[in-house]
């Protein structure tokens, strides 16, 4: 039994640690960390009276951390967000990735993230490192899209990189079918997948492409004009 009582209280500083939701929460957790050899084993009711009084002295504490961890988070996502405004985009990647460290799991703040990367990229001077600088940007989006499978700005932004960034024809179809697939009339893929199809060599394909355009409830005036004026080059044989 000591040796029980003193691997209960080793254990003490790392469930204070934690992120807890009351008492009898925290005696469970503590009891399925027990290894194998001590979970039939009685723990007494002296030990459960001070691990009860422990757990009520530091649960305040620990609700306090749990506030200011998100407060925290809520900081840097606010901070990213004005310095990306400025087109400040390397101080404001720094601030996505520390919001990440507190939301791992948040595609909003991947898809971000993938911006920023992508403009800084895009800067470089050196071809390494903005190819490097862009299979980053790649993977925040992808991740974005990973997590939320209908962010459409996500889905749109990935497959733009692809096709203009990263300069790859079939990962950038593939993309553009992903996105067309949950958004059938989604204009920007339209025009997207109209691109390939000129690169892959189909121009009456593109062609039938700017004319749902064109015709789109969904396109904006500025969209049909470009999209009427691209189907007129393709069938003029001057689109460049």
């Amino acid at each position: 039994m000591n040796k029980k009582r003193c691997f209960l209280l080793l254990l003490l500083p790392l469930l204070f640690a934690s992120c807890s939701r009351g008492g009898d929460r925290m005696l469970q957790l503590l009891s399925s960390t027990e290894r194998e050899g001590y979970r039939d084993e009685s723990v007494d009711a002296k030990k459960i009276d001070e691990l009860e009084k422990a757990i009520r002295r530091y649960d305040s504490d620990i609700e306090k951390r749990v506030q200011d961890t998100g407060q925290l988070g809520l900081y840097y996502r606010i901070l990213a967000l004005d310095l990306m405004e400025k087109k400040m985009y390397g101080p404001a990647l720094e601030q996505f990735t520390r919001a990440l460290d507190i939301y791992p799991a948040n595609p909003v703040l991947f898809y971000y993230a993938g911006l920023c990367r992508g403009y800084v990229a895009k800067a470089e001077g050196d071809k390494a490192l903005r190819e490097k600088g862009i299979e980053e940007a790649s993977f925040y989006l992808e991740r974005a899209v990973e997590l939320d499978g209908r962010y459409e700005s996500a889905l749109y932004a990935s497959a733009v990189l692809a096709l203009y960034d990263m300069d790859d024809v079939v990962e950038g179809e593939r993309r553009t079918l992903r996105l067309l697939k949950v958004y059938p009339n989604h204009v920007g893929g339209k025009f997207l997948l109209a691109r390939i199809r000129i690169l892959e060599g189909f121009p009456q394909e593109a062609a039938q492409l700017y004319k749902e355009i064109s015709e789109s409830k969904q396109a904006s005036e500025e969209q049909k004009a470009k999209a009427t004026e691209n189907r007129s080059a393709l069938l003029e044989g001057s689109y460049e």
